[in-house]
């Protein structure tokens, strides 16, 4: 019996500010997010306020790169600070082209964002935030993968 090798999967977790976040900005990055991903076969999940964007994509590590480049360049959002880059062969997020997730559901208060909470994150706990999210989320509820 031959045994299929399972592919490398890149995952990177990145924080960014928000220029201006208008009522329709996450439907377009969302609707953005899904052309493309439907493509190149990257998953993930989105953490967005006022005050913050924290990104969670993983996926083919070409494909995951030229995900990521674009986002570099989108002026949506400023101030990109990548948290943690890995390399895996499962995913969180298999059934999401891209979740979104409303900043005001986590439990982080204004004020932790404003002191600096996830800008002291090290790798890891970014992880296990997103760890956490996907264990909690019922990832089966919309076969589209949002």
């Amino acid at each position: 019996m031959v045994k299929r090798q399972k592919q490398k999967l890149k995952q990177i977790i990145y924080t960014s500010k928000p220029v201006s976040l208008e009522d329709n900005t996450i439907d377009e990055i969302l609707a953005s997010s899904h052309k493309y991903n439907s493509k190149s076969g990257v998953t993930g999940l989105l953490i967005f306020g006022v005050e913050l964007y924290m990104q969670f994509l993983e996926g083919p590590v070409q494909e995951l790169d030229e995900t990521f480049n674009r986002i570099k360049i989108d002026n949506r959002h400023a101030d990109i600070r990548i948290l943690r880059v890995n390399l895996t062969d499962r995913r969180l997020f298999g059934s999401w082209k891209m979740r979104p997730q409303d900043l005001e559901h986590m439990h982080w208060s204004k004020e932790d964002i404003k002191n600096g909470l996830v800008d002291k994150l090290q790798p890891d706990q970014a992880l296990e935030v997103f760890v956490e999210l996907s264990r909690d989320l019922d990832q089966f509820l919309d076969p589209e993968g949002a």
